[in-house]
C-alpha cells in the first residue's frame, strides 16, 4: 500500500479531489473470499511531510443522473469488470489444477460462482443501470436532433419556394 499512497499523493498534486481506488479480488475474511474496494486519499505524515499516510474514504457505486458519466468512464468500468472476472477465472483454474478430490473441486466451483456473483452485484448491476441511462439519454438526443433536422428541412423548403 506504501507505493499506492505515494502515487496517490502525486495525483493529488494535480487536484485535491483525486482519490485512489484499490480493487482486491482475493480478500479472505472468515475463510470466505470476497471482493473489496478501498477508496483513499494521501495525507502527509505530521512529523515527516515527505512521507504519507492514507485516509480511507467511503466508496459507493450509485446510480447517476442521466448523461453525467462520460463514455470513457463507462468503458473503463467495463474494462475493469472484465479484468476482475478474468482474475477470478485465472484463480479458479489454478486452484482446480492442484485439487484432486471432488469435495475440494466442488468447493472451488462454489467460491468461483460466489465471487462472480459478487462482482456482478457490486460493479455489473450499477454499470448496467448506467448503460441503460446512457441509452435513454442518447435516444433523447437523437429524437431532438431528428426534430431539429425536420424543422430545418421545412425551413429550407419554404425559403426555396419564396425565392
Amino acid at each position: 500500500m506504501f507505493s499506492d499512497v505515494r502515487t496517490q499523493a502525486n495525483y493529488q498534486l494535480m487536484g485535491r479531489h483525486f482519490v485512489g481506488l484499490i480493487f482486491s479480488c482475493f480478500e479472505e475474511i472468515d475463510k470466505k473470499c470476497s471482493t473489496k474496494v478501498i477508496c483513499f486519499q494521501s495525507i502527509p505524515k505530521l512529523n515527516d511531510p515527505l512521507n504519507y499516510d492514507h485516509v480511507t474514504l467511503e466508496c459507493k457505486v450509485v446510480p447517476t443522473v442521466q448523461g453525467t458519466v462520460s463514455p470513457m468512464a463507462s468503458s473503463g468500468l467495463i474494462r475493469l469488470l472484465n479484468i476482475l472476472i478474468e482474475e477470478e477465472k485465472h484463480s479458479y483454474e489454478n486452484n482446480q489444477k492442484f485439487s484432486s478430490d471432488e469435495l475440494t473441486l466442488l468447493h472451488n466451483g462454489a467460491v468461483y460462482v460466489q465471487s462472480l456473483s459478487q462482482l456482478l452485484q457490486v460493479i455489473g448491476a450499477p454499470l448496467l443501470q448506467l448503460l441503460q441511462e446512457l441509452l435513454i439519454n442518447n435516444n433523447n438526443v437523437i429524437n431532438k436532433l431528428e426534430k431539429e433536422r425536420d424543422r430545418l428541412l421545412v425551413s429550407l423548403s419554404t425559403e426555396g419556394e419564396s425565392v
